[in-house]
């Protein structure tokens, strides 16, 4: 596969106060206008959140080691800032561009004094980690959900041959309290489980063509 096929876009920001969101999937849109019009609208400063997914860049290829061409494996994430006002965090990796969406993964229960997680997360419902928290070493337990291949925990962009180009949404949430839904959950009840927690999001839009 030729690597130039997955492309990343530019990471966006979008922020929404805790209460405000009616519908988490608005909050996963770059330049989304319901934001603008709210952002205009309010003149409190969301919580900070920012991160890195190892291998992106402006312009980069996302590597085929995570993608259906590779080893299909979750990527590394890097978390830079997390607000003190955040609890909790979450990730999103869903394919907007088929009109339905194509959940890819869906984790949550991240501490916010998360430095690193680390590729390749098995593909359970409940996994336990060692992972790097602001320079000390924690052990945490993570939930995964359902992806729109059938199974628990990640599957790679995998863009039918000769498809236009797919837009696939990498969302980070910061969230004011646990996710509560079970172990495997689907999007929708993911979505609803986050409903009115959702402090702040940060998405990176990543392009896959075959």
């Amino acid at each position: 596969m030729d690597r130039r096929g997955f492309l990343v876009g530019v990471g966006a920001t979008a922020s929404l106060l805790a209460g405000c969101m009616d519908d988490p999937d608005a909050a996963a849109v770059p330049g989304n206008e319901t934001e603008r019009e709210r952002g205009a609208a309010s003149d409190t400063v969301p919580p900070d959140l920012s991160y890195e997914v190892e291998g992106l860049g402006f312009d980069m290829t996302l590597p085929p080691r995570h993608t259906c061409e590779g080893a299909n494996i979750s990527p590394g994430i890097n978390v830079t800032t997390v607000d003190d006002a955040i609890d909790t965090l979450a990730l999103a990796f869903v394919d907007e561009s088929t009109g339905e969406p194509y959940v890819h993964w869906l984790l949550w229960g991240l501490p916010p004094t998360i430095s690193v997680l680390d590729p390749g997360i098995a593909p359970r419902p409940r996994v336990e980690l060692e992972v790097d928290a602001t320079g000390i070493s924690e052990t945490i337990v993570v939930t995964q959900g359902t992806n729109s291949a059938g199974s628990v925990g990640y599957t790679g962009p995998c863009p039918p041959a000769g498809d236009p180009v797919h837009t696939y949404l990498m969302t980070m949430y910061g969230l004011d309290g646990p996710v509560d839904a079970e172990p495997g959950a689907t999007y929708d009840e993911f979505r609803r489980a986050i409903e009115g927690t959702v402090l702040s999001t940060t998405v990176y839009a990543v392009k896959g063509k075959r």
